[in-house]
């Protein structure tokens, strides 16, 4: 059984178009020009997708450890994709929940506030819990704060994505 059997293929080829217009016309290729980098079927194609897939795995670990970040993750796993399998490359770009994600860090627009609101709840639940239940020693708590309250700066520095009028 294949993967689109359970995305619906017209569903997909629609995000597509939506998403990535100029990725449908002809001629279209996701090579980076001038950088001689070339999809590859063979056993580093193979390793790349491995590795890819590999981070994809730790980004979305990340989703759920705050002391683990997400998004350089995936752009390692978007990377090792669009050089070794176009298939995979936009299976991720068009994914439902990382596609828009990765499409607007690529492009500069930043994060949505509802995201970074969220973001900043579950990190300061999780490593609170962590630091007042689960570590014993004091220096680890200490360390545990102090990393939330740097990570917390980094979000809010991150720029906001404006809600688009629709």
């Amino acid at each position: 059984m294949a993967f689109s059997d359970f995305v619906g293929t017209d569903r997909k080829e629609e995000l597509i178009n939506e998403r990535y217009g100029d990725a449908t016309q002809p001629g279209y290729t996701n090579e980076r020009v001038g950088t001689g980098h070339e999809r590859s079927n063979t056993a580093a194609g193979l390793l790349l997708r491995i590795a890819g897939t590999l981070f994809l795995i730790i980004g979305c670990v990340g989703i759920v450890l705050p002391i683990l970040p997400t998004t350089p993750f995936l752009l390692l796993a978007l990377g090792c994709y669009a050089r070794s399998s176009e298939r995979w490359y936009r299976w991720l770009i068009t994914n439902r929940w990382f596609g828009e994600y990765i499409k607007n860090w690529h492009e500069g627009k930043g994060i949505p506030m509802k995201t970074k609101i969220l973001t900043i709840a579950f990190l300061s639940l999780t490593i609170g819990y962590s630091a007042v239940v689960v570590v014993p020693f004091f220096i680890g708590k200490v360390i545990l704060i102090i990393i939330a309250i740097c990570v917390s700066m980094h979000v809010l520095v991150l720029p906001t994505l404006e809600p688009s009028a629709g």
